[in-house]
């Protein structure tokens, strides 16, 4: 017998009591319905959620979260929920059951929201608007994120903390009176002297390196000025990239720091104050300008001045792999980044000083694409939280370009120039006679890319419908 809507929600009892006494049939189960909503378009869910009393009613005397996490696994697959969790701040890595009694059904939803802005990036049918802030004092050399957190760090020794999701629900009009500004700042002319030159973070701390040689690292709840929390000393010459690898199966995080003295160092983040390195890798002959982590095969691939690309076990410090052009050298690798959204295959790229993009496969080694991709140097590679939508590159000659991650084919390009003095919606700048800006990095989240430059300002550029 098939029950209409309406006739299931208005019996005695709700949706899911008996029906009128002297009635032997029951209420469909609970059983069914979540096995029958598991299917529903999760888009579409979610919509008659929000327009439909009725429905949400439905919805609500459900075992809410169940319904969800079976939805969202179903449309997202488990890698990546894994990542919007992560970009989310929410706790990641744990069992199908274990994360349902973790996580509400808003957290489910805001998984959701993030995967359908997501889409957005690369694809704007309506443009995008522009937020500059001004917060820094002198050219901003790096940039990262660290769960729903965006970190700047800059020549004036500063790093500044913003909250992502701000620039989701900031309107034109507010932007237009003030950007969003920095809820907390880190470093102090006595704990930090000299540049901000790189970063790595998480949710509840962030690490930095400059020229003197040391790494250190800060608590977000960190008072303002307030000296680092630890600092990590091990290398002669000063640290031009970092990395983090995700907790083990032990809960130790690793650090791993990369210097202009050839070498790389591996520390455990939360041993002893003093410590030295866990493993000292060393196989470059010149400063190593990039470092990324492939979390599942604990390997670090690095890049390096010396124009090679080595890839090195976490575990015990081998070299693993080295790649290499099929014609022709890099000059000096800018930066690494990886792209496991497809299956098996795990692609690696690099980019280096002329402007070219590189990309192998991961298991083999071989090159699958070499594309010029810029007319100066490529100085940031950054990847989108899912990864099918946009690899992003930052190059000196002022643009950002956004490619598809399997073919190496552009799919947007933006002038950083043209964003500040003649884009429409730009916000918080003044206009005046243009003047090449030059953009370090970039960090992608949902639908916002954000921009660093050498002009002392970042860009915070939201993709609309």
């Amino acid at each position: 017998r098939q029950l209409g809507f309406r006739e299931l929600l208005s019996r005695p009892g709700g949706a899911w009591g008996f029906m009128e006494e002297g009635e032997r049939e029951r209420g469909m189960p609970r059983s069914l319905f979540l096995y029958i909503l598991g299917f529903c378009d999760l888009d579409e869910l979610a919509k008659m959620e929000m327009v439909s009393t009725s429905w949400n009613s439905l919805v609500q005397s459900l075992e809410s979260s169940t319904l969800w996490q079976r939805c969202v696994h179903r449309a997202l697959g488990r890698q990546k929920i894994e990542r919007y969790k992560v970009a989310l701040g929410l706790k990641s890595g744990q069992s199908y059951h274990q994360e349902g009694s973790d996580l509400q059904a808003r957290n489910w939803k805001r998984i959701l929201r993030l995967n359908v802005s997501e889409k957005l990036l690369p694809n704007n049918p309506k443009g995008m608007r522009a937020t500059v802030l001004h917060d820094h004092e002198g050219p901003v050399i790096s940039m990262c994120g660290g769960g729903p957190y965006l970190f700047t760090g800059g020549g004036d020794r500063r790093i500044f903390m913003y909250r992502i999701p701000t620039f989701l629900s900031y309107t034109l009009e507010s932007a237009e009176k003030k950007a969003p500004a920095p809820i907390r700042s880190f470093g102090a002319d006595h704990a930090q002297p000299g540049p901000i030159l790189c970063m790595a973070a998480m949710r509840d701390f962030v690490v930095a390196g400059g020229l003197d040689c040391k790494a250190r690292l800060w608590k977000i709840d960190s008072s303002p000025g307030s000296p680092a929390h630890r600092e990590y000393a091990g290398h002669s010459g000063p640290i031009w990239s970092i990395a983090l690898t995700s907790p083990d199966d032990s809960d130790q995080v690793h650090l791993i720091t990369g210097s202009v003295d050839t070498t790389i160092n591996i520390w455990d983040l939360w041993g002893p104050q003093g410590a030295l390195p866990l493993l000292r890798l060393e196989g470059h002959y010149s400063g190593v300008a990039a470092l990324h982590v492939l979390q599942q095969e604990r390997v670090v691939i690095s890049g390096g001045d010396d124009g090679t690309v080595r890839m090195w076990s976490i575990e015990d410090g081998r070299c693993t792999l080295s790649l290499e052009g099929e014609s022709e050298k890099f000059n000096n690798v800018q930066s690494c980044q990886i792209d496991r959204g497809r299956d098996t295959f795990i692609a690696v790229y690099a980019s280096d000083t002329r402007g070219k993009i590189w990309m192998w496969d991961y298991g083999t080694g071989e090159v699958v694409q070499a594309v010029t991709a810029h007319d100066a140097a490529v100085t940031g590679l950054s990847m989108s939280l899912s990864p099918e939508y946009s690899l992003i590159s930052t190059s000196m000659d002022g643009t950002i370009k956004l490619w598809k991650p399997e073919t190496l084919t552009c799919q947007k390009s933006l002038s950083i120039t043209d964003i500040l003095y003649n884009h429409p919606r730009s916000a918080g700048h003044e206009r005046s006679q243009p003047e090449k800006v030059h953009p370090s990095k970039s960090h992608a989240w949902g639908n916002i890319l954000f921009i660093s430059t050498w002009n002392a300002s970042v860009l915070a550029c939201v993709f609309s419908e």
